[in-house]
């Protein structure tokens, strides 16, 4: 067995347990109350704050555009695999890059928007060890257990819960850095379509109870985040939903002027 291919089942061996890991630990939210979880890889929308008018938005929708069309059958990442791999991965391991044709699609993105990569992540687990690793005071609520996961520029995401009618709801927490390419568009609302509110630190939040899951968005000085609830608003239909209110106290639980 050759050198070359050796290194492509090491890194294959590698994705396959990172996979297993973020699927056990529910990272990508595909558990809970039977709900789907949100689709991250859908189509930016437009933006309340800037972000609808940023380099990462539009970055986003031009490597989405160029992905969704590239590859349909999966052939040339099969051609890939059974050729001994490629030399993409150690300069793209955050990416789904796997051909020439991407690493170039992804160059070309990066330097037109001026953003940088994503180079290395790690896992967290619970507060303390997320607010370390970002290097931010603790702008969690109290006795907040959470799991997730940080990039090396400060970009994270994790799952939390808070309580609805005294049953634990869970929440999907991301933040993104500016100036750094994200695969996973923020699903920002679009002008006129969130209500909007202040926290007590003074950072505007905008909210959108949906008709299955329901966001909070805020942009902060170095980043945009969005909060998901995978439950839709409270109707006659839905007494089970959440209510702007709710959405105004999961926001306000947070301390916002910490994260940056």
């Amino acid at each position: 067995m050759n050198k070359k291919y050796s290194a492509l089942l090491i890194v294959c061996a590698a994705v396959t347990l990172l996979c297993v890991l973020l699927l056990c630990t529910n990272f990508f939210g595909l558990r809970g109350e039977g709900k789907a979880a949100p689709d991250h890889t859908a189509a930016p929308t437009a933006a309340s704050s800037h972000y609808g008018e940023s380099a990462e938005y539009h970055a986003a929708r031009d490597w989405l555009d160029f992905t969704s069309a590239y590859d349909p059958d999966g052939s040339i990442l099969q051609s890939a695999v059974a050729e001994g791999g490629t030399d993409y991965a150690g300069d793209y391991t955050m990416y789904r890059v796997y051909s020439q044709e991407l690493a170039g699609k992804l160059e070309e993105i990066v330097e037109r928007y001026a953003l940088s990569l994503h180079k290395s992540m790690s896992f967290c687990y619970g507060g303390d060890e997320l607010c370390r690793a970002a290097g931010l005071e603790n702008f969690l609520p109290a006795n907040c257990e959470c799991t997730g996961y940080i990039y090396d520029n400060g970009s994270f995401h994790f799952e939390g819960s808070a309580l609805l009618n005294g049953a634990p709801v869970a929440y999907q927490f991301d933040r993104q850095m500016k100036g750094v390419f994200s695969e996973t568009a923020l699903d920002f609302p679009g002008e006129g379509e969130a209500a909007t509110g202040v926290t007590s630190d003074g950072v505007r939040l905008y909210l959108t109870a949906g008709e299955d899951r329901s966001l909070i968005h805020a942009e902060l000085p170095l980043s945009y985040v969005t909060i998901t609830v995978p439950l839709g608003a409270k109707t006659e239909t839905n007494p089970g939903g959440v209510t702007e209110d709710w959405l105004k106290e999961l926001g306000g639980s947070f301390l916002w002027s910490r994260i940056g």
